[in-house]
């Protein structure tokens, strides 16, 4: 089967990246800046498969409520300020100000759980803060998905089909 093949064009407004992952602006090509790609793709996705665990699937939705319309736009920012701490500000102002954690933690429940979630959320890193915002990205570009989906794995963005587990089988 041949590799379906797609050309995309990339203007470089800052050639700062590109200098931190010690490639040379004017001799880095095509091949080099996929390499980098794929290889930030392999740190978001293992950072995602620790947040299927780190994150309850309440908490997951509560996340993706509050970046409704935000995740991209932080893209496009530009911002000093880190992901996380963005996202930690959404989901404490989601609460504050529209009770999203009883919403989504169950009546009562809202506070107890927003404080788990933001405390989960203070200590990871900045690769956890990318696998939340491709599983939100992922979540609301797909419209037929719903919130019992298991929209947060990366095996559900990713295509992958799901492993078996070899020790829970007792298969080699």
């Amino acid at each position: 089967m041949p590799t379906e093949r797609r050309r995309i064009m990339l203007t470089v407004l800052d050639d700062t990246p590109l200098r931190v992952l010690g490639l040379d602006p004017a001799e880095a090509g095509a091949t080099q800046i996929w390499a980098a790609l794929v290889r930030h793709a392999d740190a978001v996705g293992r950072a995602g498969r620790d947040l299927e665990r780190l994150l309850s699937p309440e908490g997951w939705c509560l996340v993706a409520d509050v970046l409704n319309g935000c995740a991209d736009l932080w893209d496009l920012s530009g911002t000093p300020i880190s992901t996380l701490t963005l996202i930690a500000a959404e989901v404490e102002d989601g609460h504050r100000l529209d009770g999203l954690g009883d919403k989504w933690f169950g009546e009562g429940k809202g506070d107890s759980g927003v404080k788990a979630l933001l405390s989960t959320l203070r200590g990871l890193t900045p690769a956890h803060g990318e696998a939340v915002l491709a599983a939100v990205r992922f979540f609301w570009s797909r419209p037929d998905l719903g919130v019992e989906d298991k929209w947060w794995k990366v095996s559900a963005r990713a295509g992958e089909k799901p492993r078996r587990a070899a020790r829970e089988t007792g298969a080699g």
